[in-house]
Order: C-alpha cells, then sequence, then structure tokens
C-alpha cells in the first residue's frame, strides 16, 4: 500500500497546473490527501501523507487546524504510527520516527500522553530490533532517542558487530566512528580493548589514519606502513546498499568478501525519482540599450547640424550606428533558466523534495537512480539491485573466473 500511495501523490502533483512551489501550497495537498484516507479507512497512507505534512518547514499550526477539524482523527494517527512501528527496517527511519514525535510534541500537534507512547515505543522497537540482529545498529547510525547510548548491554551489541562488519566490508565513514567511540574516555575498557585487538582485521584507509593514531599510534603507524607497501587496489571494490547486504546468507557474505571489497552505503544515500515537474523561469533579453543610444546620438547629431547648417542624413545614419554601439553595453541578454522540482522515494523508503535550478530544459526522468548527496545521478544496478541478483552477479562471476569451462 505504501507504493501505492507514493504512485498516488506522484499523479495527484503531476495533475496539478503548477507544481505546488511553497511548503503552504504542498502542506495543503498532503492534509487533503491524508483525511480522504483516513476517510476510507486507508489508515496506512493516511499516516504517510500526514508524517511528510508534519516534514514540511513552518506548518504546525496548519496541521494542528487539520487534526481540530477532524475530530478523533488525531488519536487514530497516534496509534497507527505506534503499530506501523515493525515496518522500519532502518536506524535512520526509527531516528526519523523519534524526530518527527518531539517536533509534534514542541508544535502542540499531539498531546504529551500520544508522543510518549510514540517515543516508548520507538525505544522499545529499537533495542528488540538491535538486540535481535533485524535492524543491525553500527557505531555510524542515528541513535540519539533511541534508548541505545544509555544501554551498556545494547552498546556491546553495536560494537561486537560494528567491528564483525567493518572487518570484511568497508562501510562509508565507519572506521572513523570506531575510532571515535573509542576515543571516549567514558566507554568500558573491555570495549576499547576489544576494538584495539580487532585493528588489523579492519578496513582502515589514509583517510581513517587521523582518527586512528590519536587512539592507536602504533596501530594505525603500522597501517600507514602497509597502505605505503601494497596501496588500496588489491581487490576490485564494489558499491553496495546496506539493505541488499544484510539480506545476503553469511555464507554469501564470505563468499564475496574474499574476492571484492565490498564498499557499504546507507539505503538514505540514494533515491528514485517519482516525480518532477518544470517551471521556465527564463528571461527575454532586451536591446533597450542599443535603442537609446541610437536614438540620443541622432537626436544630437540633428539638433547640431540644423544649428551649423550641415545636415547630412548618411552622417545622421552613422551617428546612429555609432549611438547604437555605444548604448549596447546596456543590453540585457536573455537568460534561460529551469526550476526541477523533484519528489524522490529513497532507499529507506521516506520520501524526499528537493529543488534545482539549471540552464538547460533537461532533467532526470522519473525512474531514475540518483545519489542523494550532490544529487547527481547514479548507476542504475545501485538501486534496483536485489540480495538475490547481488548473490548471483558477484558469486556467479567469480565461479565463472575459477572454472571457465
Amino acid at each position: 500500500m505504501r507504493k501505492v500511495a507514493i504512485i498516488a501523490l506522484a499523479l495527484t502533483l503531476a495533475a496539478c497546473s503548477t507544481y505546488p512551489q511553497t511548503p503552504e501550497d504542498r502542506a495543503g495537498i498532503y492534509l487533503d490527501l491524508a483525511v480522504k484516507e483516513a476517510a476510507v479507512k486507508n489508515m496506512g497512507d493516511a499516516l504517510l501523507y500526514f508524517n511528510i505534512a508534519v516534514d514540511e518547514p513552518g506548518q504546525e499550526a496548519r496541521v494542528r487546524t487539520m487534526l481540530d477539524e477532524n475530530p478523533g482523527l488525531q488519536q487514530v494517527l497516534a496509534n497507527e504510527t505506534v503499530a506501523r512501528l515493525s515496518e522500519t527496517k532502518t536506524p535512520d527511519g526509527l531516528q526519523h520516527a523519534a524526530e518527527r514525535a518531539n517536533k509534534m510534541a514542541t508544535a502542540g500537534i499531539m498531546t504529551a500522553a500520544e508522543t510518549q507512547a510514540i517515543l516508548n515505543a520507538v525505544k522499545t522497537h529499537a533495542q528488540a530490533v538491535n538486540q535481535s540482529g533485524e535492524i543491525p545498529f553500527l557505531l555510524h547510525s542515528k541513535m540519539k532517542g533511541l534508548g541505545l547510548l544509555e544501554s551498556p548491554e545494547q552498546m556491546q551489541i553495536i560494537v561486537t558487530r560494528t567491528i564483525k562488519e567493518e572487518s570484511r566490508a568497508r562501510h562509508r565513514g565507519l572506521a572513523q566512528a570506531i575510532f571515535a567511540y573509542a576515543a571516549d574516555p567514558n566507554i568500558p575498557a573491555k570495549q576499547k580493548q576489544e576494538i584495539q585487538d580487532a585493528f588489523d582485521l579492519l578496513y582502515v584507509q589514509a583517510d581513517d589514519l587521523p582518527f586512528a593514531s590519536a587512539v592507536f599510534p602504533k596501530q594505525a603507524k603500522r597501517r600507514e606502513a602497509f597502505l605505503l607497501k601494497v596501496g588500496d587496489l588489491a581487490k576490485d571494490t564494489y558499491i553496495v546498499r546496506q539493505s541488499v547486504w544484510n539480506g545476503l546468507p553469511e555464507k554469501a557474505r564470505e563468499q564475496i568478501t574474499r574476492d571484492y571489497r565490498i564498499d557499504l552505503r546507507p539505503d538514505a544515500d540514494y533515491g528514485v525519482v517519482m516525480d518532477v515537474q518544470t517551471v521556465d523561469r527564463s528571461t527575454a533579453g532586451s536591446n533597450a540599450g542599443s535603442v537609446i543610444g541610437s536614438g540620443v546620438a541622432q537626436i544630437a547629431y540633428v539638433d547640431r547640424s540644423f544649428n551649423h547648417g550641415n545636415y547630412s542624413p548618411w552622417t545622421q545614419m552613422g551617428f546612429g550606428l555609432l549611438g547604437a554601439i555605444v548604448g549596447s553595453a546596456a543590453n540585457v541578454a536573455p537568460v534561460e533558466r529551469y526550476q526541477h522540482f523533484y519528489t524522490i522515494r529513497r532507499g529507506d523508503g521516506e520520501l524526499a523534495k528537493t529543488t534545482q535550478t539549471l540552464n538547460s530544459p533537461d532533467r532526470m526522468a522519473p525512474g531514475t537512480c540518483l545519489r542523494i548527496d550532490g544529487f547527481a545521478q547514479a548507476p542504475q544496478r545501485i538501486c534496483e539491485e536485489t540480495s538475490i541478483r547481488l548473490e548471483n552477479f558477484l558469486l556467479g562471476s567469480t565461479l565463472l573466473q575459477r572454472n571457465p569451462n
């Protein structure tokens, strides 16, 4: 139903005569959709649209008004939020749920009791899925407000898991997060020793060394010498989204990491364009400078020539051309500018909106895979890849290389 709701939202926006450009306009559309879905008991979709409206900046009062106009909907949405936490499959998703609950409490959108119920449910779910591994929290995951940082038992699970994951696949920024955690004087000595003992197994590269040397100088110096000797090209690097990697069987991960250097990226780093609308912001050019310059020059010449009795139409034309050339400095060249409004479904399931202004009407088509950071097109494979496809591709190609016959 969530995918259906996202497609419906894209169609709704596409049907608008002009793309809703302000937070007020967008929040109005999302809240209307939320009310319509709630009326037909599609509470999952209603909650999706409601959350998007809440995320629009500065629209708390409008959201509050909508709830006041629909008695009972507030409690239903609060209950639905708690009920659907089990559908959240990423650390970012849980963090976002906690942040949104706090925002609603501050703005008076939800009561203190409703907000606390959501936050308690978020913490309970986060601790359960961390312990089971259903959501594999790592040291660089967002964990504020999830009750994990305050629990030594939960953090021990995360430290051990982090060491294991970073020893077989490189996660962007994870090695630095490990050393930042190890530098904290308040962590248990056992955890710091565990990290130190595993140092040589971690994917520590040149950009990680300043962080490593601040905590483990001897190990960092040894790794630096190793990198200078062999470099970082021992294996082919393959970029994989975290959820795809998590979906692989343990045996498949071990086989893949023997032949490839896996660069894991958070699902939220990538997204698929769901809808795009373009507004032409181009401005027409103006040759007013040339016209005025020519006119002023000709008037000056005619006035002077009549006073001296030596008028010539050819000379007047020459003065007009000269004035036009001088006046052309004040001309305004035409400017071609287009504003593209994108709706993006991120890899973690959340919707994102962004605006791009270019000098060309060319834009990324719906379905395009892109990297959120930098808003650049990414290989389509990264967004479309599944655990089964990855296993078949990497292990299949490896088997072919080893057994060409």
